[in-house]
């Protein structure tokens, strides 16, 4: 399915460290990609398929997502951005989820702001858990929402890795790159972040910088956050 191509690999003088490698071209990363993701699948429907035969399947919740954009040969047009970058390429990803006994709605697309910090609360919320009232937790129980009678009780997201930030509220996004200005961006209208709306809206920037100094607080007051707090 996925045969050689010509050419396979490329030696580049500046790689990594400033120092010279072998390494595989597009079209070859491109190729493993996409044979990457034919495993998966096939993979992932022996898994589904084993579930189906002890007859739990329509009770067992089934979550698909990645972690971060998408790099190397994949394509995350229309996007902005890759794996490793603070703009929606490099952060928003698709999420798969199935659990017909849970009146997940099939073949629906939801649009809501939710992230991966929901999965806690949510499998808790399902599992019946005691979770302790004095630990405060980052994510929301997205059930309500995924039904589709409530909009997400999230509003705020914010990142930070090395020397690159991010943050989000509501539709308006914030992003720093590593050695770059201040970019401002209406996700509602500019979903490939491509109008730079901070010189216009200095207010909101402002505004949503203030909330991102307020969440760096709060992270700093909860210990412990090793070994990821330089991260």
């Amino acid at each position: 399915m996925y045969p050689s191509v010509e050419p396979e690999f490329d030696v580049k003088e500046n790689y990594r460290y400033a120092a010279p490698a072998t390494v595989a071209t597009k079209k070859a990363r491109t190729r493993d990609y996409r044979a990457a993701v034919t495993c998966m699948d096939a993979s992932i429907g022996k898994v589904i398929e084993r579930i189906e035969k002890k007859g739990l399947l329509d009770n067992t919740i089934i979550v698909f997502f990645s972690d971060n954009g998408g790099g190397g040969g994949s394509d995350n047009s229309p996007l902005r951005g890759k794996k490793g970058e603070m703009w929606e390429g490099g952060i928003r990803v698709p999420c798969l989820v199935r659990w017909p006994a849970g009146n997940i709605p099939a073949g629906t697309v939801n649009n809501a702001f939710l992230t991966s910090l929901e999965l806690l609360p949510s499998f808790a919320a399902v599992a019946g858990a005691d979770l302790q009232e004095k630990v405060t937790l980052d994510g929301y129980d997205w059930w309500q929402t995924l039904r589709g009678s409530q909009p997400s009780p999230r509003e705020a997201m914010f990142w930070k890795r090395k020397g690159t930030v991010a943050a989000r509220v509501d539709n308006w996004k914030w992003v720093r790159m590593r050695g770059t200005f201040d970019e401002l961006f209406d996700l509602n209208e500019d979903i490939g972040e491509k109008n730079n709306l901070a010189p216009k809206q200095p207010e909101v920037l402002a505004r949503i910088k203030r909330r991102y100094q307020a969440w760096r607080a709060e992270m700093e007051a909860s210990e412990p956050r090793r070994p990821f707090r330089d991260f």
